[in-house]
């Protein structure tokens, strides 16, 4: 299945805050209303709007799944009239494992044509996933939530391998991983003498210090890429 973009920038003339300072005025209340007035007409049900801090959720069901929008005004940047919106999970901001990708699709979908059908929305681009301004100047954006087949060979060369080592890291320092260190620790130190096993372990801090040591090298080009708004796919 295609993949999908799930956070979309776009450009409209609301009211709109200089900094995340005042909780107490939750932005995104217009465009979490455009929402609540389009997306019935393609069939996704609204559950709930709620202003929460620095913005406003939108529960919604599609399909079998309820799925939060998150919506608000993006106030990091230098352009002070671009919003967004951020498919999220009712667990966590960040995760969409506990929704089927297709309830996803068909929300995201309707999401794009409610934006798409409003005057007062313009510049509508999406991308994978929330970053700061300086980063996402780095994607490539698409016109939709289906992202294209080779999205990833138009990225900046270190984003690019920023991606691709972190699946090797969240792989590495995710529960499933520890777990497997763990195993095959003990697994050395019951075989093997109990030099062996303090020599797996110094091997394994060894690794992890190397992994971190190459993740703030590869983050500190893209912060430089950034900075110097580079988007050479090369």
């Amino acid at each position: 299945m295609t993949e999908l973009n799930y956070y979309v920038d776009l450009r409209a003339d609301f009211p709109h805050p200089d900094s995340y300072v005042d909780p107490t005025q939750p932005s995104g209340k217009e465009l979490a209303a455009i929402l609540v007035d389009g997306l019935p007409a393609h069939g996704i049900a609204v559950c709930r709007v709620e202003g929460v801090d620095f913005c406003h959720y939108v529960d919604c069901l599609s399909g079998s799944s309820t799925i939060q929008l998150m919506v608000g005004a993006e106030v990091l940047g230098e352009e002070k009239d671009r919003w967004y919106i951020q498919a999220c999970s009712k667990e966590s901001y960040f995760t969409r494992k506990d929704h089927p990708k297709a309830d996803y699709r068909r929300l995201l979908l309707a999401v794009d044509a409610t934006l798409q059908e409003n005057d007062r929305v313009a510049d509508i681009r999406w991308f994978p996933g929330y970053e700061t301004p300086n980063y996402l100047a780095l994607l490539p954006h698409s016109s939709g939530p289906l992202r294209d087949a080779d999205y990833e060979q138009q990225l900046n060369r270190w984003v690019r391998l920023d991606w691709r080592f972190n699946r090797i890291t969240n792989v590495a320092f995710s529960p499933v991983g520890f777990l497997l260190a763990v195993a095959l620790f003990c697994a050395l130190a019951l075989i093997f003498p109990a030099f062996v096993g303090q020599i797996a372990l110094t091997c394994g801090v060894i690794a992890v210090a190397l992994l971190l040591f190459v993740q703030t090298v590869i983050d500190a080009m893209v912060a430089r890429e950034a900075r110097y708004g580079s988007r050479d796919g090369d």
